[in-house]
């Protein structure tokens, strides 16, 4: 009878098992397979779900001693019931945050937006009621499934009859060791190279390094070489106590600005300004990744991904040390975001939108910070803008709602034609750009009226651009199309005339620190990669990357430029002649002769290897690189 029903028992106690099971290895499968996470974050991520359902099913073993008090039962399942639901909207939440931004969201992050979800959902134009009636509905159907699997998966009955009540409570305690033991793991980061995302989640700064590859031996060959940089640079003289104002917009997308052409009136603003302006240049740029943390490390780096250190010299930096004092204030959680506030470097001023008491991607309260700033003192002043009015998750005001009709493309559609989808989103992008000219248009008569604008240096820019449907995809974080990697590039003077700059047809983000010290008249360090536009430039590629997809621009002839780029997961190779095809349309990679596709491959190299580990090892010590390209990690 025993033997009975411990048979009944097993097959029961694993089919209740699938119920946690199952949901996770799908979810962990778009993780790797969709969303491009490593491999190695299968096992522990299984491990640990698995090692909480034990522990869960443990408490059902326990509550079955007390199956005839119904108001327990009914207790146990509500808690049940609700560590399943915690699990699977932890899991929609994780593939969300990859899918609009290509990143596990923090728990800080996470937090941040929990307590700020009215207004999250109104930005996405969701019902405020629609979100608790959606949680109580889930909840429910969920409760109504757990009581069906008690009901008909008896094995707790069954082991109930078996075991006594002690052993029971011993075999529950040994359950639970497996999981206390590896949830310390993952709070701790003990296994920081899995990319396990429950891992990333706790561990902010684990998924940056992850993602920047600085865990790997070419990243620290780099902070060896970027420190020595930093220690031989030497300060030049401050010839005038100019102030420097960088402006980011978020999601800036450079072939919608109309002060860059764009055929409808998005940036009056920055239109009357830089036709105003004396030596103004207006230009496209182009970004090294289609995300923030890249982009903004980018600009004050002067670094291509692959060339990123956690030892960098940037801008703050080297303007520090010229006598400037240092003023971030930031529209957006940049606190919070995997460590972006502490990679931005130290600040005598920080201000970001998780300190506002108002919606977290609302630019009124960089306005409003703006204003707090006390009149000029005379001593030169660094001062970066960040703000959000042209990102998906912004705050928009209706009075710059002119282009309809629009929707929210963070929202995902059904029941309408793709050409639909890409009208609603350009409109909801383009009444964005209007209200993020008009912020700026205020940002500046401020920092005017308290004397900053006098003689100052101003730059308006992107940490990258925004997908709007093009090529069937929407934000940002998930390709390399031209849409995403285009951004505006405005440099303004205000109370002074300087030399012309030489304008090029490719300007990427690394070039905007060396032209503002050029501006200066200081030194630019010799470890930047960027180029100042203050002359001409001698550089042959431009190179961009976004997770596996790394590529350049082969700009050696102006006549026909070249967009390349590999993706390492398929080992797919695109090529396109963006003059003739700037849309990137047509792939023409079997059309290009093998010598040219060795040299890209070449200069591919360095940047393929930074993806990870696995390529460090297969390339290390190879010897088809000549020394002046050589793989970082190529030094044994």
């Amino acid at each position: 009878m025993n033997v009975r029903r411990l048979l009944l028992a097993t097959v029961s106690f694993v089919a209740e098992l699938a119920l946690w099971i199952l949901p996770a290895t799908i979810f962990i499968f778009a993780y790797v397979v969709y969303f491009n996470g490593p491999s190695s974050a299968i096992s522990p991520h299984l491990k640990l779900v698995g090692a909480f359902a034990i522990a869960m099913l443990g408490l059902r073993l326990i509550a079955e001693y007390a199956a005839r008090n119904r108001t327990l039962t009914l207790l146990f399942r509500l808690a049940y019931s609700t560590a399943l639901m915690f699990m699977l909207l932890y899991f929609v939440i994780i593939l969300v945050g990859l899918d609009s931004w290509g990143r596990v969201p923090t728990w800080q992050l996470m937090s941040v937006y929990f307590g700020q979800w009215r207004e999250l959902v109104s930005v996405l134009d969701i019902p405020t009621f629609a979100v608790p009636l959606a949680l109580v509905v889930f909840f429910f159907v969920l409760l109504l499934l757990v009581r069906f699997v008690h009901t008909y998966l008896k094995w707790p009955h069954y082991l109930a009859g078996i075991a006594r009540f002690r052993l029971s409570v011993v075999l529950v305690a040994a359950g639970f060791v497996p999981f206390v033991v590896l949830a310390v793991e993952t709070y701790e980061g003990v296994n920081h190279k899995s990319g396990e995302p429950a891992m990333l989640s706790l561990n902010a700064g684990v998924g940056v390094e992850l993602t920047q590859n600085s865990l790997s031996e070419g990243a620290r060959l780099l902070d060896k070489r970027e420190a020595a940089a930093a220690a031989s640079y030497k300060p030049g003289a401050l010839a005038s106590p100019r102030n420097v104002i960088l402006i980011v917009g978020d999601a800036l997308r450079g072939d919608h600005i109309s002060a860059l052409q764009y055929s409808r009136l998005t940036t009056p603003s920055l239109e009357s300004l830089s036709e105003s302006r004396n030596s103004a240049l207006a230009q496209h740029a182009f970004s090294v990744c289609a995300e923030s943390y890249c982009g903004l490390m980018s600009i004050a780096r002067s670094k291509f991904v692959h060339e990123f250190s956690r030892a960098s010299l940037t801008l703050q930096t080297v303007l520090a040390q010229h006598g400037y004092k240092i003023a971030l204030l930031l529209g957006g959680d940049h606190t919070n975001f995997y460590g972006l506030s502490e990679a931005l470097g130290d600040a005598d001023i920080y201000w970001d939108g998780s300190m506002s008491a108002e919606y977290v991607n609302d630019d009124r309260a960089v306005v409003n910070r703006v204003g707090q700033l006390p009149e000029w003192d005379g001593n030169p002043l660094f001062l970066q803008l960040h703000l959000m009015s042209s990102h998906g998750l912004g705050q928009r005001q209706e009075k710059f709602l002119q282009y309809g009709p629009s929707r929210n493309y963070y929202r995902r559609w059904s029941g309408a034609s793709d050409e639909s989808k890409q009208i609603w989103a350009a409109n909801y992008y383009d009444n964005g750009l209007l209200q993020f000219d008009s912020v700026v248009d205020d940002l500046l008569s401020t920092l005017d009226q308290r004397g900053y604008l006098g003689d100052a240096l101003v730059i308006v820019t992107g940490d990258h651009g925004e997908m709007l449907g093009e090529h069937g995809f929407y934000g940002h974080a998930a390709t390399v199309y031209r849409p995403v990697l285009d951004i505006p590039l405005l440099i303004l003077r205000f109370g002074y005339e300087g030399p012309e700059f030489i304008p090029r047809a490719f300007i990427s983000q690394v070039d905007i620190a060396p032209t503002i010290l050029q501006e200066l008249g200081l030194p630019v360090p010799t470890s930047w990669s960027g180029i100042g536009l203050h002359g001409p430039s001698e550089r042959e590629f431009v190179f961009f990357q976004q997770s596996s997809e790394v590529g350049l621009y082969d700009v050696r002839d102006a006549g026909r430029p070249w967009k390349v780029w590999t993706d390492l997961r398929s080992e797919k190779f695109y090529a396109f002649d963006i003059l003739g095809d700037p849309d990137e349309t047509h792939n023409v990679i079997d059309n290009i002769s093998p010598d040219l596709r060795a040299e890209w491959t070449l200069e591919l190299l360095p940047a393929s290897i930074t993806i990870g580990e696995r390529l460090l090892k297969d390339f290390a010590g190879n010897d088809i690189a000549s020394p002046d390209r050589s793989p970082p990690a190529a030094d044994n």
